[in-house]
């Protein structure tokens, strides 16, 4: 009835879709009262969002997401007054909603969290629960704790983007709280990125910005939604960069086996790491070496939902520009190298790596040019 659309076939699907996360509700032995809150935001999400994907000119898929109700599309305030009932919103629910991915694992992770916690701490409720479930001060000592983690940088992705989605809803309803520290917050999310470009994305932790959330942005979160964007678009290759490295310091270095085709940045790290093992490799492990890091692709292009990150284009820009310089560095390592070479084969695997190395750079530059007159043309 609030939603207004009447065909008996789409809401047939719609539990019929549901039945899969039940489940899972069902392992986890949720009560049904919570059962019954998921439920209705799941309907609300299923009736609301629409996945429709494109396809770019390198043959990688992208997704767009769009609402099917254009006033909702043009002001997704509109949904808090159309549904009158208290539904629980579950980030890897809605990413199977809008990209047609169910990560079983991620599902069953925050549902756990949720309801299945070792201790359901007042934190623990502000970043999961309906904000209407809480009474003011258990909603002011859990948020509290949840700001001193997110300051710290100790969150999860799904924590960080379920805490901005409430302080948006915080100040859409007017509740009185006045102590967020929206630059440390920011700070927060950059130790966040840090630590997994460090140690990668553990097990529990899942990334994904749902559209509606993006859609309800305002002038204090639009720039940590968009931190948040570039990194979950970015940790796949920061783990790959990890997986790179770790295969250069293994002493049998199996290239063939690594499933690694693209780096966000050539950093300083990365050269340090390879000139190291090259400079100690023998021919054939050189060859290997070269073959495979000239193979990765630095350009890659990053579908945006939200064609104004700007903090994102920033980002690409300077990461291909690093790369650029260090591939300059490595080339004059290598061609040192190769003048002081005294054996035969080795000085022609030196030179001619020298030589591909030149024609990467090239191939960096024109992207970088490409990238930055986009970029330039959009402003």
């Amino acid at each position: 009835m609030e939603s207004g659309y009447n065909n008996l076939r789409s809401i047939k699907a719609i539990i019929t879709n549901f039945e899969r996360v039940y489940g899972d509700i069902n392992k986890l032995e949720v009560p049904n009262e919570h059962t019954a809150k998921i439920l209705y935001g799941f309907c609300i999400k299923s009736f609301e969002t629409k996945p429709k994907i494109h396809q770019n000119e390198g043959s990688r898929f992208i997704l767009d997401i769009y609402n099917e109700d254009k006033k909702a599309t043009e002001n997704n305030k509109q949904l808090a007054g159309k549904y009158n009932g208290e539904g629980i919103s579950i980030i890897s629910i809605q990413q199977w909603i809008e990209t047609g991915k169910y990560d079983e694992e991620a599902v069953i992770s925050e549902l756990r969290n949720i309801y299945c916690p070792k201790q359901i701490t007042d934190k623990n409720k502000v970043l999961h629960w309906s904000i209407f479930d809480l009474d003011y001060p258990t909603t002011v000592k859990g948020l509290k704790e949840a700001l001193n983690d997110a300051y710290d940088g100790k969150l999860d992705g799904r924590d960080y983007v379920g805490l901005i989605d409430r302080l948006h809803y915080y100040r859409y309803y007017k509740f009185p709280i006045d102590f967020v520290d929206y630059k440390k917050l920011s700070e927060g999310v950059d130790k966040y990125e840090e630590r997994l470009k460090k140690d990668g994305l553990n097990e529990e932790d899942n990334i994904f910005i749902p559209n509606d959330i993006v859609q309800r942005a305002n002038e204090d979160t639009i720039p940590l939604l968009e931190k948040l964007e570039y990194i979950e678009h970015n940790c796949a290759v920061w783990e790959a960069k990890l997986k790179f490295m770790r295969a250069i310091q293994t002493k049998e270095r199996r290239f063939y086996a690594l499933d690694v085709h693209w780096l966000e940045v050539f950093d300083d790290e990365l050269l340090s790491i390879f000139m190291e093992e090259y400079k100690e490799a023998n021919n054939a492990q050189k060859r290997d070496m070269s073959h495979y890091l000239l193979t990765l692709d630095f350009i890659y292009e990053v579908g945006f939902r939200n064609e104004n990150n700007k903090i994102e284009k920033k980002k690409k820009i300077s990461a291909l520009e690093t790369s650029i310089a260090n591939f300059g560095k490595l080339q004059e390592e290598v061609k040192s190298q190769a003048e002081n070479e005294a054996d035969f084969i080795t000085k022609m695997i030196l030179n001619e790596f020298s030589d591909n190395i030149s024609v990467k750079m090239q191939q960096l530059k024109d992207g970088l040019e490409k990238i930055t007159t986009a970029n330039n043309d959009n402003n």
